[in-house]
């Protein structure tokens, strides 16, 4: 490693890559997920997900700023939220993000920059960032992070060009690397800090590895994020949902899922906040922003379910105006007093992974959820009118088509109000990855920038059909989350049923069924007109053979809003013809 020495204050530039798909010229006919026959597949069009400010910038920030604000000027750039903040319709393409980020990286200045890739997948966004930095200031290192880096940490450095890497958890290892690049000595950081590990850079030709063998272990030592440094001011201010303030109060997984490689970030030991920690953090941010929507970011947010509990109780006594959720639950470790504190405090949805519903594929996939405990779960929820989201993965290489449709089955079961199927992708990094690889079940088409987006087909001889498959799993998303809606069932959800509809109404516009549910919930809510509006609105789209062909079969289906929307038609054809 070679030292810049000077008694300036470095300018550190920390700047977040995009997590949507790479742009490129005519993607969606090279995409065979998309072109089915010569017609578009709308079941599997995808749409850009709308971006969440980066926690993870955010704290490796106010990292910085804590323990080196002596020796680095910190400036930090979340493209993908910036570009949202500034759209007038929130709506923002791939293409202009490139346009953004060649103008941010031409003309902001910094001594170094370090890239935060969440995903593998964006492995392009990456090599563009530092193809930009390195043409338009040759002399500043690059150093990588985050996923793409964890997971593949010598091939990112050598595909970037990039001079440093860290592997994993990074706020340490991060200040580490920019005092030995800058031959800056501090030694308030080196006594709280002194075992580093998780690096990668080159010697001469060669690169050296540092494995990942240490983690922070007090987390109360983390500073709060910078959230000033984001737009938060801006961002958390907007009445959305999408504008939700994250907290973590957990590090670690100790699940050992086959599919999933998050252990690699942060570890397989849980280590945690302090109850008070964390709720003096959402104290300070609640005073400063006011925000409207917290929710909690952890993998599995009530492993540690009494340090959970207790954090509820403290924001139960706090009384805030806001609307609070978890991302992701654990089942198994669900007790039902959480249940009723989250209740308490006003929760009202949450999202716990099922993932498989057969007990030889929990076993398999080393998930290990027990099933009968989901259902009663699950039914605890329900008690509570919680809305209930959930997830299933299909097609894994040891599965069965009988088990596929068995996991099928259990979704009914359970039946939460969102149910989302995803056909299995194996990612790099994850235990699923190397079975695959070593068994022969890996597709010579495999694509890496195909795997966050809906890409399938990733696996060859397997005991199932992939367009079978699809067909199964769509079909299924069409019943339980469309056509017979558990809160179709319940007058007073009505509305909220209707909210999350027209929610997702602008990224669905050629979904004749959610158009027809539209209207068949506007008729029970007694709003005939817009009734109208949403079925003739199905009804132009049926004219067109893409739609026909994903859409057209479900008008054969005996369900209430088919047989609502048919008679709809007749009255009207009745009508235009007296």
């Amino acid at each position: 490693m070679n030292n810049i020495n000077s008694e300036i204050k470095k300018r550190v530039l920390l700047f977040k890559i995009p997590d949507c798909s790479f742009p490129t010229i005519n993607a969606i006919k090279d995409s065979k997920n998309v072109i089915k026959n010569g017609n578009k597949d709308l079941r599997s069009t995808f749409s850009y997900v709308t971006p969440t400010i980066s926690t993870a910038l955010a704290q490796l920030g106010a990292f910085l700023i804590e323990y080196a604000s002596n020796d680095y000027e910190i400036q930090l750039i979340d493209i993908s939220v910036d570009s949202l903040l500034e759209s007038e319709n929130k709506s923002i393409l791939p293409e202009s993000i490139m346009e953004r980020m060649d103008e941010q990286i031409k003309n902001t200045e910094y001594d170094i920059i370090g890239l935060s890739t969440m995903f593998v997948t964006s492995d392009k966004w990456t090599k563009l960032a530092a193809q930009l930095s390195k043409k338009y200031h040759p002399e500043a290192p690059i150093i990588l992070g985050g996923g793409y880096s964890t997971i593949l940490f010598e091939e990112s450095l050598k595909e970037t060009k990039a001079d440093y890497a860290v592997i994993g958890e990074g706020e340490d290892t991060l200040l580490f690397l920019l005092n030995k690049i800058f031959g800056i000595k501090n030694k308030k950081f080196e006594k709280l800090f002194s075992q580093i590990s998780g690096y990668i850079y080159w010697e001469g030709k060669n690169v050296c590895t540092i494995p990942k063998t240490t983690f922070i272990q007090d987390l109360d030592l983390l500073p709060f994020p910078a959230w000033d440094l984001l737009n938060g001011e801006k961002y958390f201010k907007g009445e959305s949902e999408q504008y939700r303030f994250p907290v973590i109060t957990t590090r670690g997984c100790p699940y050992k899922c086959t599919y999933c490689s998050v252990f690699e970030y942060n570890g397989r030991m849980m280590r945690c906040r302090s109850k008070d920690n964390v709720l003096e953090e959402i104290d300070y941010f609640y005073k400063k922003y006011s925000f409207k929507h917290l929710t909690f970011f952890d993998d599995d947010v009530n492993i540690k379910w009494k340090l959970y509990n207790s954090i509820l109780k403290g924001l139960i006594d706090r009384n805030y105006d806001i609307k609070i959720r978890a991302l992701y639950m654990a089942i198994n470790a669900m007790k039902k007093e959480t249940i009723e504190l989250m209740a308490k405090l006003g929760m009202t949805a949450i999202c716990m992974p099922l993932e498989t519903g057969t007990p030889r594929m929990q076993k398999e996939i080393r998930k290990h959820i027990n099933l009968d405990k989901a259902i009663e779960v699950f039914n605890w929820l329900k008690e509570y009118d919680f809305h209930i989201e959930t997830n299933f993965m299909v097609g894994f290489p040891q599965e069965t088509m009988e088990e596929i449709i068995l996991t099928i089955e259990y979704s009914k079961k359970i039946r939460a109000h969102q149910t989302s199927f995803w056909i299995v992708a194996p990612w790099p990094g994850t235990e699923l990855f190397d079975y695959v690889s070593d068994h022969n079940h890996l597709s010579k088409e495999f694509d890496i920038n195909n795997l966050g987006y809906r890409g399938t087909d990733h696996f060859v001889n397997v005991q199932f059909d992939y367009d079978e498959v699809k067909t199964i799993i769509y079909d299924t998303n069409i019943e339980l989350n469309f056509l017979r809606h558990l809160w179709f069932e319940d007058p007073k959800h009505y509305k909220d049923l209707y909210a999350y509809w027209h929610k997702i109404e602008p990224n669905l516009t050629e979904h004749a069924i959610l158009y027809i549910c539209l209207g068949y919930l506007r008729k029970k809510m007694k709003l005939f007109e817009e009734r109208n509006y949403y079925y003739l609105k199905a009804q132009r789209l049926f004219k067109e053979e893409d739609v026909i062909i994903t859409y057209g079969k479900y008008l054969d289906w005996e369900e209430k809003p088919i047989l609502d929307y048919k008679e709809f038609l007749d009255n009207e054809y009745a009508r235009e013809n007296q």
